[in-house]
């Protein structure tokens, strides 16, 4: 385990961190202000001073997952489709302690929302603002024209592979046997569909 005051100064930053971490180990079940507070070292009122209610970390945690791992791969400028796609496998499947913490809170945030209509709803949110964030970065690729229907069907094929491949490399930890399918399958649809 990280300790969460190494990951940054900030105590916001801090208890955001000791939550994922919570989640990453114990699900949505497992988080209280209680737990945050012994974990991060403070005062349960100062969880509250930062996070006025708990039901606000999910979809932090989400918006972190974000701004650590997904922005920085569509700030990037990349020559083709595939160097794209291979680089956010390549994230999705990486061996950073701090990304594997927030993507098994994802995982324990994206199961626990089969439960919680309200959870389900910041999911949904989340899914659709990565869909179209990766359906643009597409779009803008692809030098022959695919119908717009066409690119969305294939940028939630694409969502739908990483989160499987995705899951098996958290419950698995088999990095190379990730990277390897993700590629073999990023190689089949360029193939399949000519994106070049």
């Amino acid at each position: 385990m990280i300790n969460s005051k190494e990951i940054n100064t900030s105590t916001a930053d801090r208890i955001l961190y000791a939550a994922m971490e919570i989640i990453s180990e114990s699900g949505l079940k497992g988080l209280s202000a209680s737990k945050l507070a012994n974990t991060v070292k403070i005062s349960k009122s100062t969880v509250f001073h930062y996070y006025k209610k708990m039901d606000d970390i999910p979809s932090l945690i989400l918006e972190r997952l974000y701004n650590q791992i997904i922005n920085p791969i569509q700030e990037n400028h990349y020559e083709n489709v595939g160097l794209y796609l291979k680089a956010l496998g390549n994230s999705s499947f990486s061996a950073n302690e701090q990304h594997i913490t927030i993507y098994k809170a994802f995982a324990s945030l994206y199961q626990a929302s089969m439960h919680d209509d309200t959870l389900q709803q910041i999911v949904q949110n989340c899914y659709q603002k990565f869909s179209l964030m990766v359906f643009t970065k597409l779009h803008s690729l692809c030098s022959n024209h695919i119908e717009d229907n066409t690119l969305k069907t294939l940028t939630d094929l694409i969502l739908m592979s990483l989160d499987g491949i995705g899951m098996n490399y958290l419950i698995h930890h088999n990095q190379t046997q990730a990277k390897s399918a993700w590629e073999l399958f990023v190689d089949l649809i360029i193939e399949q569909y000519n994106l070049v």
